[in-house]
């Protein structure tokens, strides 16, 4: 009996441990607060700049490196969906006073969801006031939110956006050209600074009502001036006749960002034909 009593208690006295250990690794780095900037939505997904602040002596944190499982990153949506996030994993070099920038990346995000309501990012700082005996490596984890997510930018026919949040889609003009059909339109850069935007030429596709599939080219330059429209074209091989595409995509990647791919997307789209 005694033998019982004496396991019974061992195992509640390591329950107990356990579960300190986890609080104490479920908390942040003392002194290190962590500032959410606004989020931007980049083609099917978002990512969500945040600035650490050190307010205690200088250390290195491991960002998004810690070792519980796939699942240590993560966001609670609007919708009561969780999701996981891609994390810049990288070493800070984090010292008193001086701001360091990093980011989340949520690569499925639907477009009706207009909130996170809760962040989580994990991670370790071993030589941080977070390393202590039972927690050696200095796990941490932040919780956070709610984090607002801005609404798709649509282009002006209404069933058309460019998946990016530096640029604008401009109107687009449906061209026959033989058997092809031609899709002229602008894309401009609304940021302060120039851009590059590459473009895979045959990538992309294009539906038919009755689920044809349709091969496609594009033209676009590299370059993306601040403030200036530039025109691009993409060609819909042998979709001259076709009066309504249930979908077209056609893929950009930006190089200038870790989470790199853009897209323009068209739904239900009936082309208004005009010639040049």
């Amino acid at each position: 009996m005694k033998k019982i009593i004496f396991l019974v208690l061992a195992a509640f006295m390591s329950s107990i441990g356990i579960m300190a250990r986890e609080d104490e690794w479920s908390t942040p780095i003392p002194k290190v607060d962590i500032e959410l900037l606004p989020a931007k939505r980049l083609n099917y997904g978002v990512i969500i700049p945040f600035r650490w602040h050190n307010e205690c002596d200088d250390f290195d944190i491991l960002v998004g490196n810690r070792s519980v499982g796939d699942d240590a990153t993560y966001a609670i949506l609007d919708s009561g969906e969780k999701v996981y996030m891609y994390i810049d994993n990288h070493m800070i070099e984090s010292k008193n006073g001086i701001p360091h920038l990093s980011y989340l990346f949520l690569p499925t995000v639907p477009w009706k969801v207009n909130k996170i309501t809760t962040l989580v990012i994990e991670g370790r700082a071993p030589n941080s006031p977070k390393s202590t005996k039972n927690n050696y490596y200095g796990e941490y984890a932040y919780k956070l939110g709610p984090v607002d997510i801005p609404k798709v930018k649509l282009g002006p026919t209404g069933t058309s956006a460019f998946l990016h949040p530096d640029f604008t889609l401009g109107e687009i003009k449906a061209v026959p050209l033989g058997s092809d059909l031609v899709l002229e339109y602008t894309l401009t850069n609304n940021s302060s600074k120039d851009k590059k935007l590459y473009v895979d030429s045959f990538k992309g596709f294009a539906y038919d009502e009755d689920g044809n599939k349709y091969s496609m080219s594009t033209e676009s330059p590299d370059a993306f001036p601040s403030g200036i429209p530039v025109k691009v074209s993409t060609t819909v091989h042998n979709g001259s006749g076709i009066t309504k595409f249930t979908g077209i995509e056609v893929p950009f990647r930006d190089p200038s960002l870790k989470w790199d791919t853009c897209c323009l997307r068209l739904w239900n789209f009936k082309p208004e034909l005009t010639t040049n």
